[in-house]
């Protein structure tokens, strides 16, 4: 179990839910639901609580143009939304899903790709228990989810806590914090580059 899901399980005394597919790639919202149901993988780790402070100087997770733009499309048109309580806050949060493959995500057989972004609103209070958004990459089998790429980033859209996950070393790598290979820094990228690119409709 990821921090991640540990951390959202403690805080609000459930198991984390999943969900694959939008609507305009021909998954109905119905399926959808039932995904969720029967696959209960994604919003628990989507909630990331604030672990620490942004550093001092982050970096953006795109122009603030295509920030917005990703932000109001997951807004406009959720794969499905969710009322959630965390803390003194309750949230509405909105989420896009998609089984289309970024760069570098590549699933092994039996597995099938799935992006997501997390958009989280505060309805009440205070607003401050969970990161405003998150993106996420995994590949999903049928008793397994492998996760690799995960990022969360605050309301203005700089990046405030990001993982990659090493599939040989089966930990996540914190490139903040961990050294990382030209490839995984390279890697790292091509994940951000292909999320953002996705979910504000530039693919």
């Amino acid at each position: 179990m990821t921090r991640a899901v540990l951390l959202f399980c403690v805080l609000i005394g459930a198991a984390p839910a999943g969900a694959s597919g939008l609507p305009e790639f021909e998954a109905p919202l119905a399926e959808l639901r039932a995904a969720v149901r029967s696959q209960p993988l994604a919003l628990g780790g989507a909630l990331k609580a604030r672990p620490r402070p942004a550093p001092k100087g982050p970096e953006r997770v795109s122009d603030p143009e295509t920030w917005a733009r990703m932000l109001e499309r997951a807004r406009r048109n959720p794969t499905l939304t969710q009322d959630l309580r965390v803390g003194d806050t309750d949230y509405k949060v909105f989420v896009a899903v998609s089984e289309s493959v970024v760069p570098g995500q590549e699933c092994a057989a039996g597995f099938q790709p799935r992006n997501a972004l997390y958009v989280s609103q505060a309805v009440s209070g205070p607003g401050n228990a969970v990161y405003p958004v998150r993106l996420v990459s995994d590949c999903v089998g049928p008793a397994l989810t492998l996760q690799l790429f995960a990022l969360d980033a605050d309301a203005a859209g700089f990046i405030a806590d990001s993982a990659l996950y090493d599939p040989a070393k089966g930990k996540p790598l914190d490139p903040s914090r961990d050294r990382l290979s030209p490839a995984q820094v390279d890697r790292f990228y091509a994940y951000l580059t292909g999320m953002v690119r996705l979910f504000a409709g530039g693919q």
